[in-house]
Parts: structure tokens; sequence; C-alpha cells
């Protein structure tokens, strides 16, 4: 099956350990959720993302209105929670749902553009996110 999709540019930040990609659409979106999901998980397997990689992105629909998503419940999203097929749609509906309920709607047709980061964390950050389940986390040691 042809991917209803384009990578039209990629960028490396080697001092952030982040990986972004900018990607077309070949087709109008019917399904947002599984259409995003499918383009998120082929790029983690196309390019093997260990599962302690942070995730955002972000996508323009067809008339310019944008929405980005870089966190969920106040926490980071991981790699592993994006190949889960029920965090994802979740989380993806629980967003947008805002969106909606503002009035607002969105569409994705063909040409419109989609952002994507990939960061990996240190595991300092990883040890000290697992033992602060409830209080704020800071970063320490990023180098």
């Amino acid at each position: 099956m042809e991917k209803f999709y384009k990578i039209i540019g990629s960028q490396t930040f080697p001092r952030f350990h982040t990986t972004k990609y900018k990607i077309r659409l070949k087709r109008t979106i019917t399904g947002p959720v599984n259409d995003f999901m499918t383009i998120l998980q082929d790029l983690i397997r196309s390019n093997n993302f260990q599962s302690h990689m942070v995730v955002s992105f972000g996508a323009r629909d067809s008339h310019d209105k944008e929405f980005f998503i870089n966190r969920y419940q106040r926490q980071p999203i991981y790699i592993d929670q994006m190949m889960d097929r029920d965090f994802f749609p979740t989380m993806l509906l629980v967003v947008c749902s805002k969106i909606l309920n503002s009035g607002q709607s969105l569409e994705f047709e063909q040409h419109c553009t989609i952002t994507i980061s990939f960061t990996q964390f240190p595991f300092e950050y990883l040890a000290q996110r697992g033992s602060r389940s409830n209080s704020e986390i800071r970063i320490l040691n990023i180098e």
C-alpha cells in the first residue's frame, strides 16, 4: 500500500538530541486518529527510535489553523505511549475535542503539512521521572 504522506524535510539537532520531520499529505485525511497514528508509527518503526524518546507533533489544516501537542496530562509523551492503541486515540480525541468545542473545525486536505519531533532524553531524567510521580520534574545533568 502506498503511503498517503511524503516526508518533505528533516532536520537533526545533535545538541538537543532532536530529529524533526516535516510531512505533506498526499490525500485528504478522513480518519484523523488512525491516519495520525499511522504516520507517527511509520516514522518510529522506520527510524528504530528507542522508548525513552519524547514525541511532539503539530499540524496546519487546510484553513491555516494549527494545533501542537507536546504534553498530555502535564507529562511528556513517550514513544511507547504513541505505539499504544488505547492511549493515542484517547489523547488525540481529548486534545481535539477542546478545539472542536471552541467552535473551530479542523480539515486536513491534500497538501497540508504536519511537523513531528522526536527528542531523546537522558537516562537521569527518566530515573527522576520514575521516582517523582506526583511532584514537578526537574532535569539535571543534561550535557
